[in-house]
């Protein structure tokens, strides 16, 4: 006889792996293409690749816009307690509240492709030549030396920092964020993720989607996903599941890396970012679209 709480426990099983499967849109107020967005302090933010403009919500419904001073944006973090903008012509702007932006470092020419936190420092990384620059507090910025591996979106776990080789998709990982080696080839990886007990790499060509996973962050494995066409672009674990989205609406959910299921997003944009506060999931994508679920 099956027991009645093996009953329950099947049924929360299946409850558990339908989240995030149904998503509804979100006006952002903006037709911009959304290629960015964090968490923290309590609020959301996203921006586009061009305008200098941060759209900010408590909500992840309303959202209000400020300007950072910049012209364009290569990326956007939230890290030990702050949000870091990386601008045009080598600027890292700074805010704890997505309200009021402060430059703190501008190159003149260039731009950063990404800041990781160490525990103890920043590290906010140049191109041409690859180099690094570090900050103990995000306020004041130090020249450190070249880098050979310009790092990309990155996950932290298992005792490493593991990214994305901005120039060819290939995973890394570092012990200490300055020295970098390379573990996998296997996909043309976008973006990385880690649930604490395994990292989920996504990525992809412009007709096939593409994933796989490393519980150490140095062997690698490829994992089948559901037929599906277009790429992922960005992967966010909630607490509970792993969401990935990419082109054409295309949305992605596990509950263990391994077996993915197909979601509904309604929409057709890409779907650029993603960001979870632990309860909710927010999406961003083309001509400013922003979907959430549950």
């Amino acid at each position: 006889m099956i027991e009645m709480d093996q009953i329950s426990r099947s049924n929360l099983l299946a409850m558990n792996d339908m989240r995030y499967v149904i998503w509804r849109p979100v006006s952002s107020g903006t037709s911009s293409d959304l290629r960015y967005l964090v968490f923290g302090n309590g609020v959301y933010l996203a921006c586009a690749l061009y305008g200098g403009l941060v759209l900010r919500s408590a909500d992840g419904v309303s959202w209000s816009s400020h300007s950072t001073g910049a012209i364009s944006c290569n990326g956007l973090f939230f890290l030990n307690g702050i949000f870091i903008f990386l601008g045009d012509n080598g600027k890292i702007i700074t805010s704890t509240d997505g309200v009021v932006w402060v430059t703190r470092l501008s190159l003149g020419s260039g731009g950063f492709s990404a800041v990781i936190w160490t525990g103890a420092h920043y590290f906010a990384y140049a191109p041409i030549p690859a180099r690094y620059y570090s900050s103990a507090d995000g306020i004041l910025w130090t020249f450190n030396s070249s880098v050979g591996f310009l790092p990309g979106r990155c996950a932290t776990g298992a005792g490493l920092f593991v990214s994305i080789d901005t120039n060819y998709g290939y995973l890394y990982s570092s012990i200490d964020a300055i020295s970098w080696t390379q573990r996998s080839t296997l996909i043309k990886a976008l973006d990385v993720a880690w649930n604490g007990r395994v990292f989920v790499a996504v990525g992809g060509t412009q007709s096939t989607a593409q994933l796989a996973t490393s519980g150490d962050g140095i062997s690698w494995t490829s994992v089948g996903i559901p037929s599906s066409t277009g790429r992922l672009n960005c992967v966010v674990w909630t607490g509970t599941h792993f969401v990935a989205a990419g082109t054409s609406g295309l949305i992605l959910t596990s509950s263990d890396g391994i077996t993915w299921l197909p979601a509904t997003s309604g929409v057709l944009s890409a779907l650029y970012a993603a960001v979870s506060n632990q309860s909710s999931v927010l999406l961003c994508g083309s001509e400013g679209s922003l979907l959430v679920s549950p």
